[in-house]
């Protein structure tokens, strides 16, 4: 059994879903979590007088993204955390919800990339931890809340991934618009 090559990720970007927005750099991402979020569904059917659950499926309530960044650029503050600039001081108002699609390219150590985009995402404020300054290099990161819908302004997928092999056009071009 051949040994599959370890990877990492690279090339996050952040598209607006309004407009003819292109794809913006989202540098500094450090870890992503991936957990589907599935709600099972149960019926309680009375048989005999002794009513049982029975799981009979799950519903798709989308999937739930956990970005580990290390600074947000001042654009994403602004185009989809809903800040605002005025006379060079950066205001925190009122969240608002705004769609986005997530890009990133998963790199293997062998050379080989998917890149990916999750189609349409909204996400809650960072949060983040702030420790004061001393002898030892801490690095604050911010954590983003995302969640992963079905594209509701196309495709209805979650998410689309692409290698070179399959397009290299497309591939070439992932970073430059949305697909």
């Amino acid at each position: 059994m051949p040994r599959s090559a370890s990877c990492g990720f690279r090339n996050f970007h952040y598209c607006l879903r309004t407009g003819t927005a292109a794809p913006v750099a989202l540098p500094g991402a450090i870890r992503l979590g991936r957990e589907p979020n599935m709600e099972p569904i149960v019926i309680t059917p009375n048989i005999t007088g002794n009513p049982t659950e029975y799981t009979v499926g799950y519903a798709d309530k989308g999937i739930k993204l956990d970005l580990e960044i290390v600074s947000l650029p001042e654009s994403f503050l602004i185009e989809v955390l809903g800040y605002t600039l005025s006379n060079g001081i950066l205001i925190e108002n009122e969240h608002p919800k705004i769609h986005f699609a997530l890009l990133y390219e998963t790199h293997f150590t062998d050379g080989r990339a998917i890149r990916h985009s999750y189609m349409d995402c909204v996400c809650a404020k960072p949060k983040f931890d702030a420790t004061t300054l001393s002898s030892s290099f801490n690095i604050d990161t911010k954590r983003l809340e995302i969640r992963a819908n079905k594209d509701i302004f196309g495709s209805n997928c979650y998410k689309k991934s692409i290698t070179a092999e399959q397009n290299e056009t497309i591939f070439n071009n992932w970073f430059t618009r949305l697909y």
